[in-house]
């Protein structure tokens, strides 16, 4: 299973060492920020599955696809805990407000 998480925003300070000016380390940002939001999900969804809790409603999504017999004979239980379940995070920034080079 795949999530895919969408975000858009903007920045309104940053501190960083990328110059924002510059479209390319823009993208890199975008991209950073987008790497940092897969793996804080995943992490969540492992302890979601470690402690037995659905809290995004990953078991709702498959009974939505499944008939009432399927989903009643199914062990959603042990189903949850061996669901290999991926995050995708794509990250617009539509704005880039103040912003400081470090190098400066």
């Amino acid at each position: 299973m795949q999530i895919l998480i969408k975000v858009t925003g903007s920045v309104l300070e940053y501190t960083g060492e990328l110059s924002l000016d510059n479209e390319d380390d823009q993208r890199t940002l975008e991209h950073l920020i987008a790497e940092y939001i897969k793996i804080k999900g995943e992490e969540m969804i492992a302890m979601m599955k470690e402690n037995q809790v659905d809290s995004i409603g990953l078991g709702r999504y498959i009974r939505n696809s499944l008939s009432y017999e399927q989903w009643k004979a199914l062990d959603w239980d042990t189903v949850y805990s061996n669901l290999k379940v991926s995050c995708h995070a794509n990250v617009r920034i539509k704005d880039y407000g103040k912003f400081v080079n470090v190098d400066q």
